[in-house]
């Protein structure tokens, strides 16, 4: 069932997202880093340089603003980014971009709200690649003491499964292993290095 609040940027669905392949928590965050591009662009679209006031957007950070971008359309990155240049003629510029960026704020905290909610059934997570080192160690930080082994045990297996995959790929073709083998190298890479 999904949970749904509204903030200043559009609305929060927090429904469970499961995923066989790779890190369901980098998943779940970037399914959610999208909603809220998604509906940002539209915004600024739609309501221009009030939205983009009243939501402090000029703390976009990089990252952020070159993703808006991309799912942009050209009226809309042209009044995003005549904005934040007007913005950016002001004196006080360096002060206003010493903020946090918005998104990455709510996407932080999204985050927390995951790590901490996968916490509490951590095995739950092992059906499929479990998750990524930075969710893991997130994971365990929160964990009783005596669930840390079980928990290691199970991302163990995790990686043990993907290392077979990997070494089968290692002396033959890509092309005539099947879809779960062929998949082993981003699911390993996510795995090590999650989506960021």
């Amino acid at each position: 069932m999904a949970e749904t609040s509204t903030t200043t940027l559009g609305n929060n669905d927090t429904a469970q997202v499961e995923v066989l392949e790779g890190c369901p928590i980098c998943e779940h965050v970037w399914n959610v880093q999208f909603d809220i591009l998604a509906q940002l662009q539209y915004d600024v679209y739609k309501e221009g340089e009030p939205y983009l006031e009243t939501n402090a957007l000029y703390a976009v950070c990089g990252r952020h603003l070159r993703m808006l971008n991309r799912i942009s359309s050209s009226k809309g990155s042209a009044k995003m980014l005549g904005y934040l240049i007007q913005k950016s003629l002001n004196a006080n510029v360096f002060r206003e971009f010493e903020r946090k960026c918005p998104i990455c704020e709510r996407l932080e905290t999204f985050d927390k709200a995951e790590v901490q909610r996968a916490a509490q059934a951590p095995l739950d997570l092992a059906k499929g690649d479990f998750v990524c080192l930075n969710h893991l160690k997130k994971i365990l930080d929160r964990s009783h003491p005596e669930e840390k082994e079980k928990i290691l045990t199970a991302y163990k297996d995790s990686l043990g499964k993907l290392f077979e995959q990997l070494k089968v790929l290692a002396v033959e073709n890509y092309h005539q292993t099947d879809a779960e083998v062929r998949s082993s190298l981003w699911r390993s890479l996510e795995k090590l290095a999650g989506r960021e």
